[in-house]
């Protein structure tokens, strides 16, 4: 998501990042959601909305837009989102829940950027391998299934929010192809907000597909 805000423009908001580092600065906000990180759950709705709300009033947010990077986690949260501010498009990464469990098994941090990688599919620079670190609850299996048995759940109650403005990609394709044609197609949308000043309508109906591109979605099943 850093390297897909970065080529849009876009300020990059992680609502995980953030949450990790305000525990490991003890700040209220942090101590607060330590409890529930501490034990592999998702922080109440009612702290992430309060912290996501005061981000996108921030001066970066509100001059270049935003990225929002594991946000909105629950129907209250869409659905807040949703009427507060405008959502260009809600892009959900397709991937099996076994190869979800592999994938995290191998995912570090680096605990002085905070970038992740993947020892398999994203691997680190080699002079930085020897601090990375592998990312609480990770390794531990029925956390995990927890954790993903939650998003199950709340993804459909999230989707309705955001209609034909969402996008299934398959993300089961090598990074560097999913992060091409997300960018391709985002770049695309991004400019027909423009276009009705530029070229009229039609220019703007040219400009943005109405959705994902067919040779990158898919129908995963992910129960």
């Amino acid at each position: 998501c850093k390297r897909l805000a970065a080529q849009l423009g876009l300020v990059h908001v992680s609502t995980g990042d953030a949450f990790r580092d305000a525990v490991a600065r003890r700040t209220p906000l942090g101590l607060q959601a330590k409890g529930y990180m501490d034990r592999g759950r998702f922080v109440p709705d009612e702290l992430i909305i309060q912290f996501v709300t005061d981000r996108l009033a921030e001066p970066d947010v509100v001059a270049r837009g935003c990225l929002l990077d594991g946000f909105p986690r629950t129907g209250p949260q869409a659905r807040t989102l949703a009427a507060a501010v405008k959502i260009e498009r809600f892009v959900v990464l397709q991937v099996p829940d076994k190869a979800l469990q592999t994938r995290a098994i191998a995912r570090r941090i680096d605990p002085v950027t905070g970038d992740i990688y993947n020892l398999t599919y994203v691997p680190p620079p080699a002079d930085v391998v020897a601090r990375l670190e592998p990312r609480q609850y990770d390794d531990d299996a029925g956390t995990f299934q927890t954790r993903l048995d939650v998003y199950h759940k709340h993804i459909r109650q999230i989707i309705p929010s955001f209609g034909q403005r969402v996008w299934m990609v398959d993300a089961m394709r090598p990074p560097d192809a999913v992060f091409g044609d997300l960018a391709r197609c985002l770049e695309a949308a991004a400019g027909a907000v423009a276009a009705p000043a530029a070229g009229g309508a039609e220019a703007a109906e040219e400009a943005a597909p109405a959705e994902a591109p067919p040779q990158f979605c898919c129908a995963i099943t992910q129960e």
